[in-house]
């Protein structure tokens, strides 16, 4: 029988955190045997494999574990195939680090909402606190008693900032953390999941969180009802003291974002982009659109990249994640249309714009090959070579 939930649990070499979070799992009021358990693994190469089996052993729910080659921190990996490994219609996320109060799963399956995704993070305990408990405390929920007061409000006061955000419709928040998610599989699936060409700590979560956005989600907290925990752990070597100064930060304010992430649950390629040229037979002459770009046209399906020959009248569909227009000439072009553009096809540099916005019509094609995958080399770095 299919499962009422799949709970899906990162983790990566902290295997005494993990068998406390697994312990916390035993303790939910819910009957257990309306859930499944995936513990998705980053290549762990200590007691992680061993604490899974042991714990899958005694448990009256399905327990898989997922693992790969570790070759980066990758917990976007993690989690897409945690996803692809469960077989419930709606997942929560949980990392192996977080113990979650007897009232947590049950909360999730209550607050289940067509359209949203139920989104938190957990309070941060220091780690004399996290030393004090056990697995037993863990199973319990006793650890509650140690959570400091201070911390408890400040997760009350997350939980009304990011209601605020809902209610005004802020289109950049709340932000997603993904060590606490609930959403369903089919919402999932619509934006392919987390983005693997984030490597190593920070912002998968983020645009994730703004992919579902653009989707058409709603981001609702969970945290007026239940809040996890988190253990204490050293930061991970790729973990910057400003997460603006992290690893993946010039990826994440790429100009353009695919709703559907390129690398994700599916590797996807240039034959599955739809795209929009709106561009009459002499400019597609003009501009070199390729041959083989009339094939990804379709009329049914919500274009994911429009490209727009730029005249006084011309404007943006508004329905694409990215927007290419084609600019001849500066000349008499309304200002919006140009801040709506994302990349600019010109034949001399447009002075105000970034020049990694800017391409020769030669260069489009190679674009276009580009946002369907990001592993190849940047435009000024395959001129260069």
């Amino acid at each position: 029988m299919q499962p009422d939930l799949s709970l899906i649990i990162c983790t990566y070499e902290r295997p005494e955190n993990l068998s406390r979070c697994l312990a916390s799992v035993m303790g939910q009021s819910i009957d257990l045997s309306r859930i499944e358990v995936v513990i998705a693994d980053d290549g762990s190469r200590d007691a992680t494999s061993a604490i899974a089996h042991e714990f899958a052993a005694t448990t009256p729910f399905p327990v898989r574990f997922v693992t790969h080659p570790h070759t980066g921190f990758c917990p976007s990996r993690c989690r897409n195939e945690g996803a692809a490994a469960s077989t419930s219609d709606y997942l929560v996320f949980l990392d192996g680090d977080c113990l979650i109060a007897p009232n947590f799963l049950a909360t999730q399956l209550r607050k289940r909402r067509a359209g949203v995704v139920r989104i938190g993070d957990c309070i941060r305990l220091s780690q004399s606190i996290s030393a004090r408990i056990d697995e037993q405390k863990a199973r319990s929920g006793s650890y509650q008693r140690l959570v400091p007061w201070r911390s408890r409000l400040a997760a009350l006061k997350l939980a009304m900032k990011d209601t605020k955000h809902h209610l005004l419709r802020d289109p950049l928040r709340p932000v997603l953390t993904s060590n606490n998610i609930g959403i369903w599989r089919q919402d999932y699936e619509r934006v392919n999941g987390f983005d693997e060409m984030f490597i190593g700590w920070g912002s998968e979560d983020r645009d994730f969180g703004l992919r579902l956005k653009r989707a058409g989600l709603s981001l609702q907290t969970i945290m007026w009802w239940t809040v996890p925990v988190h253990l204490w752990h050293p930061p991970a070597p790729s973990h910057p003291k400003n997460w603006l100064d992290g690893p993946n930060i010039a990826y994440h304010n790429r100009p353009a974002r695919l709703t559907q992430c390129p690398r994700g649950l599916r590797k996807r390629s240039i034959s599955d982009l739809q795209m929009l040229v709106r561009l009459t037979a002499l400019q597609r002459k003009q501009v070199r659109i390729p041959s083989w770009l009339e094939t990804n046209i379709s009329a049914e399906v919500r274009p994911e990249i429009e490209i727009l020959f730029a005249s006084p009248t011309s404007q943006f569909t508004g329905d694409a994640d990215c927007n290419i227009l084609v600019v001849p000439s500066i000349a008499g072009i309304d200002s919006t249309l140009l801040a709506r553009a994302h990349y600019f096809v010109v034949s001399r540099p447009i002075d105000g714009i970034a020049t990694e916005r800017q391409l020769v019509p030669q260069d489009l094609e190679f674009l276009i090959k580009s946002l369907a995958n990001p592993l190849l080399p940047k435009l000024g770095a395959r001129a260069a070579a």
